[in-house]
């Protein structure tokens, strides 16, 4: 009995410990957003932790090379992925993507690229609330596969080569271009949906009449001179197959204009009168924070954005209620955004004192968290802690770096210190 509650206590702090740090744990080195230094990661598991932007460029190297990325991070830097495995739990924006080498990118957060090239590997997108875009191309060569488990969106051409593969587990894929492969059963289905799932494109080339297995929907195009979807796979409006007609939703911080964006594509709309953007604190009590007119009736890729100017300094939410002209409306699923306080004068400093550490800030805060994180990723301190005469110390005891984020309701700080 005892040893069996000693084993649940470990699963629980394990599960805690995970969530604390968004999934990212067991490092053999820690890197801290915001930054904007270079990594290279070689044998090795290397973990993006805290909170904001990480604009430095990534090298991965080597097959046992790890990359953890941490729901509150944003990483827009460049990716050279020649081999290993990333695991994305924040927020990845990129110029283009080529996994080589027998890579795997595990997605679980928010994905954005203008390419996408698989060469010697795998994609896999698992549940989450966001669709991954592509707003180019997408190349699926011999002997690579893209798993879905969520949604994506091509704005381009979608092409499988050879016995590439595109399996969908309960997932939709809309290709504003052509869909075009050669091989049998290169598109899967593997779930199985209430509704329209599978595949909506603009024009569809198949060099073999096999392409389709496991029960894919084919969304009906208008494009006379596409290929007729084979027979035996089923029809759809095209309209269902991704929720709301919604083809992309999420929201970045732009520091230059002091707001957080706001910014959502949809494919077609029918009788939309408005859209409202509501923003929540905590993530479950939202109030709206202004609207944007809708297209009203429309078959085409409409593209809207949204500035907040006063933003929520820390973590806000986010979703978009769209109404339609009888009254009628939705909601998109939330999106978490980070917003870090860059005035001058809320720049929190650190002192160090034997092994003792002390927070000082030029202006009054209000009383927060504070967690503290080795070098190997691995909370030591996670306490509220109360700010007098604009400073507060706590006493680690052990030597090494580590990684300080104290947060309150108004505002969030990170920053690296080693302590002799």
């Amino acid at each position: 009995m005892c040893k069996l509650l000693l084993t649940l206590i470990q699963l629980l702090l394990l599960f805690t410990f995970s969530n604390l740090f968004g999934q990212c744990g067991s490092c053999d080195r820690t890197f801290s957003a915001p930054g904007t230094s270079g990594i290279t990661v070689e044998n090795e598991t290397v973990c993006l932790t805290g909170s904001g932007t990480y604009s430095g460029n990534i090298n991965l190297n080597n097959n046992n090379s790890v990359l953890c990325i941490s729901e509150d991070v944003e990483f827009t830097g460049n990716l050279n992925f020649n081999n290993g495995t990333i695991n994305n739990y924040g927020a990845v924006s990129l110029t283009g993507l080529n996994i080589n080498s027998g890579s795997i990118f595990n997605n679980y957060g928010d994905f954005q690229s203008t390419n996408l090239n698989l060469n010697d590997g795998e994609f896999n997108v698992f549940n989450t609330s966001d669709i991954v875009e592509i707003t180019g191309n997408v190349i699926i060569n011999n002997g690579t596969e893209i798993n879905l488990s969520s949604n994506m969106i091509v704005g381009g051409n979608l092409n499988i080569n050879g016995s590439g593969n595109l399996n969908l587990d309960g997932a939709g894929v809309d290709v504003g271009g052509t869909l075009s492969a050669n091989s049998p059963n290169t598109i899967v289905g593997r779930g199985s949906t209430s509704g329209c799932e599978g595949i909506k494109f603009s024009n569809l080339v198949l060099n073999d009449s096999s392409v389709f297995s496991g029960g894919v929907d084919i969304c009906d195009t208008d494009d006379p001179s596409s290929t007729p979807a084979p027979t035996g796979t089923s029809q759809c409006n095209c309209i269902t197959l991704l929720p709301v007609a919604f083809i992309a939703y999420y929201t970045k911080a732009n520091y230059e204009h002091k707001a957080v964006e706001v910014i959502w594509s949809t494919a077609s709309e029918e009788n939309s009168a408005t859209f409202v953007i509501q923003r929540s604190a905590n993530g479950f009590d939202f109030s709206p924070i202004g609207s944007v007119s809708a297209a009203g009736d429309s078959d085409e890729v409409n593209n809207y954005v949204f500035y907040d100017s006063a933003p929520v300094l820390g973590k806000a939410y986010y979703r978009i209620k769209q109404i339609d002209l009888d009254g009628t409306f939705d909601y998109t699923n939330v999106m978490a955004q980070f917003y870090l306080n860059t005035d001058q004068d809320a720049i929190m400093s650190i002192s160090v004192q034997q092994q003792a550490i002390q927070l000082n800030f030029p202006v009054y805060v209000e009383n927060g968290q504070l967690e503290v994180v080795n070098s190997l990723g691995q909370l030591v301190e996670n306490k509220s802690i109360e700010v007098n005469a604009y400073h507060t110390s706590i006493d680690l005891g052990i030597s090494g770096l580590y990684i300080l984020r104290f947060s309150n309701r108004d505002k969030a700080w990170v920053h690296k210190v080693f302590i002799k």
